[in-house]
Order: structure tokens, then sequence, then C-alpha cells
């Protein structure tokens, strides 16, 4: 029977390794395009998790657990987490993973992490993220919090106002605000010309 041992690797600092954003980002870019229509199979998902915790002498979660954690998940909560667990496929993140391990357990890891990251990233679809790159950037950027880790060559304060000047929920809710703005600012101008109208409308005689 193999023996999995929980990696250790950490930074200088005594946290996690960090994320190498432009790598998960670029990974996402080439990854959502397929998925866009794909019908994903949560058996091979819950499978390529567990062969990148191999890699890096991970016990994989219990496939029940996983099982549960999933339940009553739609079919792009689906393909957001394969293209979550996507991220893997590069070892500098299976690293990141392995480090991250020995400040959390690879449950909550997966549980909170990476389900947690596609059960309310409802707005990222696959065609929203194929799309722009910064919405693969705003992805990556949520898995490092998710996730728990810092993003190499940012303070935490630059990955959460990045985080936050990219947020497309924000970026739809201030467009919708602004729109009912335009509206009610036509509105206004046209119940003022009506109003010159009247006024400039000769008066009949009596």
């Amino acid at each position: 029977m193999a023996i999995f041992r929980r990696k250790s690797r950490t930074s200088p600092a005594g946290e996690p390794e960090r994320m190498v954003l432009p790598l998960v980002a670029d990974r996402f870019s080439s990854i959502a395009p397929r998925l866009e229509d794909r019908d994903i199979d949560p058996d091979l998902v819950r499978a390529q998790l567990a062969d990148h915790c191999r890699s890096v002498e991970l016990m994989p979660v219990d496939p029940l657990a996983f099982m549960n954690w999933t339940k009553g998940m739609d079919a792009e909560c689906w393909r957001r987490l394969a293209l979550a667990v996507s991220a893997f496929e590069d070892p500098p993140t299976r690293d990141m993973l392995a480090s991250l391990s020995g400040f959390r357990e690879l449950a909550d890891i997966v549980e909170t992490g990476l389900i947690g990251l596609a059960r309310e990233s409802n707005l990222l679809t696959m065609a929203v993220l194929r799309q722009s790159e910064l919405r693969t950037e705003e992805y990556a950027r949520k898995l490092a919090r998710r996730l728990g880790v810092r993003i190499y060559g940012e303070t935490e304060e630059d990955s959460e106002r990045e985080l936050e000047r990219l947020d497309y929920g924000r970026l739809l809710a201030e467009a919708e605000r602004a729109k009912v703005l335009a509206e009610d600012r036509m509105a206004y101008l046209r119940e003022r010309q009506e109003e010159e109208l009247r006024r400039r409308r000769p008066r009949g005689k009596w």
C-alpha cells in the first residue's frame, strides 16, 4: 500500500506557497472554451482531483464525501468546478496545493475552496469566461481567496483591490444603476421639454 505524507513546503514568511496568477488565469482562458458546451462527468472531475493530490503525495478526499459536497450542483456549476480543478495540471499550482495542505485540511480545501468557489460564482459562466481574460483573471483571483493563498508579487491589499475592481457582479450592478439613472434622466428631460412646449403654445381666445 502506498504511503501518503503531507508536504510541508512554505514560503520564507511561513505561509503556503503563493499562486502564480498569470499561470492559473492563462490555464482558465485555455480550458474555458472547451468546457462551454460539455457535459461534465462528476466521477472524472473527482478522479482528476485525486490524481493531482496523489502526484504531490496527498491522500485524496473520500469519494462519498465528495458526492455529498457536490449534491444538487447544476451543469454550469460542474463546469466551473472542472475549470478550478484544471488549475492543478500545472506543477507550480500543484505544489501550492501541497503547501496549503500544511495549513488546512484537504477536505476543507476541496469543499470550501474548490466546490464553494464553483457554487458562489453563478455569473461566471463558461460563455462569459471564454470571452474575456479579465473574467478568467477574476476567477483565478477568487480561487486564490477561497483557498486562502496569497498571489505572487502582490500584497493582500493589492489583491483585494484588484478583485474588487474586476468583480463582475459589481460591474453589472453599476451598469444597471447607470441604466436606471439614464432612464430617469431621459424621463426628466422629456417632462421638461413638454412643459416648455406647453408654456410656448399660444393660448386660445375666449
